[in-house]
């Protein structure tokens, strides 16, 4: 599949079918995935592929009973939207794989500096950030990957509620971060494409007004 087709024809799948995802399948995807750039080339990731359906299992229990904890501090008008928003992960629970994303936290430049260096906590959180940047790009590669063989995925962030007792459970290793978890299957089913803005509604440009781009951030 044509890269841009491959963009344009991804969705984010909520609902899978029961067949297994093929191993070649899944290494074609961490292939793509490690062809990343990042910061110095530092290649600041790892995945973890998880095909044990107990283990899925654990993980939507855990991340479940995170949102109802967090649930009782909503205020009482949006408890219900909330809860909504917490049946959206109910896909982890009969997932045929998901691709873990670990970001290592990395302090390599902040480490050269002074305990009490004023730099030190924003060279930290420069370093943090770019640690994420290419695991997102490296993410990004790999939802390409899996449509371009017709596969579904849905990136998933809101069960890092339950960031500490997923991490427990996938024994990640000291030094690394959950960034995100990645569903994949073969699609139950063709969503609905969504609404997406142009090009010319997202850019900016400087000086402002003298190019075709406009800035239109407050569009819905």
């Amino acid at each position: 599949m044509n890269v841009f087709d491959a963009m344009r024809a991804r969705r984010s799948i909520r609902s899978f079918q029961a067949s297994p995802v093929p191993e070649a399948a899944l290494a074609q995807m961490l292939e793509a995935a490690v062809c990343a750039p990042s910061a110095a080339n530092r290649q600041p990731w790892r995945f973890l592929v998880v095909r044990d359906p107990a283990v899925c299992q654990r993980l939507a229990a855990c991340v479940h009973e995170a949102v109802r904890d967090v649930a009782r501090e909503v205020q009482p008008e949006f408890v219900c939207d909330f809860i909504e928003y917490g049946r959206r992960f109910a896909g982890l629970e009969r997932v045929p794989a998901l691709v873990v994303a670990l970001a290592r936290k990395d302090d390599t430049l902040a480490g050269l500096l002074r305990p009490d260096a004023p730099s030190r906590a924003w060279l930290l959180r420069l370093e943090q950030d770019n640690a994420r940047m290419g695991v997102s790009m490296a993410v990004q590669n790999l939802l390409l990957a899996a449509t371009a063989q017709g596969l579904g995925t849905c990136v998933m962030t809101g069960p890092l509620l339950a960031r500490d007792a997923c991490a427990r459970i996938l024994s990640i290793p000291e030094g690394w971060d959950i960034l995100c978890l990645v569903c994949v299957g073969y699609p139950d089913g063709e969503p609905v494409p969504p609404r997406k803005k142009t090009a010319a509604q997202v850019t900016l440009t400087h000086p402002p007004g003298e190019a075709h781009g406009v800035y239109a951030g407050t569009d819905p």
